[in-house]
């Protein structure tokens, strides 16, 4: 091969690409399978240069045929949202949020799915580098740490990722097939591309959640429950839902004495009158009432919510909590009688580098010899009385962390832990106007869509899905 120079326009057409490769042919599979294989590739060429137009055919069936997206000029979010839309649809296209870095001649740049969409495998997760289709560790590391707990543990995110860098900075030498490739830098590349997920996301960008609303302190006091549930009822009022008839099925047809399905919702103290919910966002929320003790069901202007409250009050707790951390506001209960802890040197020396991020959480401690700590105090949310066993699990924790976001994230897991064992649970009736409160602080959160385990707080079915499922709109 050589080069050759082309006009603009020009038409490359490859044909008989195996002809000269008789034993090839023993290793192909299906026409199925390599089909598959041809489109992936097809794929992400067609990703690679939306500027351009690319065209598959087989058996002369167009299976695609994609015009350049936008007028050829730098290309930008708007002509990759074409072309991934071209290719997989407006419903994922409007899913997905720009990325845009540019810092330390590093420019990342794509398109990211919001927190609820999500894959089993990384099928989904496509990487660029200088217009390449790579797969990189660093990358692939970078965009899970920059969701964290915004996806489930097992789940993978929707990304179209581009990253621009001096060509002398990347090892494409990784693999036979060039596929793989590792950075000069790759702790750096990963903390960038943290960061710009984590901006794409827009953590910390929307309005926080009133400290006033749900208070930390009286959420973890002892034995004081997240609500003044002065509403809890141990006894049984009348069902969620009234049937307005109930005709169970009896043999050959006939009615009989069985109970209604709907008896085995326990019954629930808000359920007496819809509850208007006025929030932040662009459209109020309706709560109709709460099935099973546990899930919220409201109705707004884009259809229909299933809140799990739960997952929701873990949220608001844990942004209510990350965000006094950020401030440097974290709370602190003084001990009675400070605990002298003592550990083996290098344990010593993993805890004596964490000092001052485990005294931002909190904690009260100070060095008290070459391998002894005094703690004086403890963040009021744990309520751990055997501090030598909490010290040294910490030292467990934080001895492997030489990475600035694994230390972020081992007080994310912390807190994620704390909360969740003090957040409302099932079976918790709340009043009408704790579930106004909790809805509202929710959409309030950076991150609604995920309790700090990546589990989904809410599920929505829009009016145009449930005209669908109800036979009133073609699928």
């Amino acid at each position: 091969m050589r080069d050759a120079g082309c006009a603009a326009g020009t038409m490359v057409e490859v044909r008989q690409l195996f002809y000269n490769l008789p034993a090839r042919r023993r290793f192909l599979r299906s026409d199925a399978t390599e089909l598959g294989h041809l489109h992936h590739v097809f794929l992400l060429h067609a990703l690679a240069r939306p500027a351009m137009g690319w065209a598959l055919t087989q058996d002369d069936r167009v299976i695609h045929d994609l015009a350049p997206a936008g007028d050829g000029a730098r290309e930008g979010p708007e002509m990759l949202l074409a072309r991934v839309k071209a290719l997989y649809g407006g419903q994922l296209a409007a899913q997905l949020l720009p990325v845009e870095l540019d810092r330390d001649a590093v420019r990342i740049r794509g398109l990211t799915g919001k927190p609820g969409l999500s894959r089993s495998n990384r099928s989904e997760l496509h990487c660029f580098v200088n217009r390449r289709p790579v797969d990189s560790r660093a990358i692939y590391y970078g965009l899970l740490e920059g969701y964290h707990n915004a996806l489930m543990r097992g789940r993978y995110p929707v990304c179209f990722l581009f990253l621009e860098i001096d060509p002398e900075l990347v090892d494409v030498n990784i693999h036979p097939a060039k596929r793989e490739v590792r950075f000069r830098e790759d702790a750096r590349i990963q903390g960038l591309v943290i960061e710009a997920v984590r901006r794409a996301l827009g953590r910390g960008a929307s309005p926080a959640p009133s400290p006033s609303a749900l208070d930390l302190d009286a959420a973890t006091s002892a034995k004081t429950p997240p609500f003044p549930l002065s509403a809890r009822s141990t006894s049984s009022p009348p069902p969620l839902v009234q049937p307005l008839l109930s005709v169970p099925s009896g043999e050959r047809g006939q009615p009989t004495e069985a109970p209604s399905p709907l008896a085995a919702f326990p019954p629930h103290p808000a359920a007496a009158r819809p509850i208007a919910v006025s929030t932040s966002a662009s459209h109020d929320v309706v709560i109709l009432g709460v099935v099973a003790n546990l899930y919220v069901v409201a109705v707004d202007a884009e259809g229909l919510l299933l809140v799990d409250q739960h997952a929701a009050h873990e949220r608001v707790l844990y942004e209510q909590v990350m965000g006094r951390l950020d401030r440097g506001a974290a709370p602190s209960q003084r001990l009675l009688l400070p605990q002298t802890v003592e550990l083996p040197p290098r344990d010593a020396a993993a805890l004596r580098a964490q000092i001052r991020l485990l005294e931002r959480m909190g904690f009260g401690i100070a060095e008290f010899g070459a391998r002894s700590f005094l703690v004086d105090a403890l963040p009021p949310f744990l309520g751990v009385e055997a501090v030598p066993q909490l010290l040294r699990a910490l030292v467990d924790d934080l001895a492997g962390s030489g990475a600035k976001t694994n230390r972020a994230r081992f007080a994310e897991e912390t807190v994620a832990k704390t909360v969740c064992r003090h957040a409302v649970k099932a079976n918790d009736a709340l009043r009408a106007e704790e579930l106004a409160r909790l809805i509202r602080d929710l959409r309030a959160c950076a991150n609604p869509l995920t309790c700090p385990h990546g589990r989904p707080t809410m599920l929505r079915l829009t009016l145009a899905e449930l005209e669908r499922r109800f036979g009133r709109r073609p699928a």
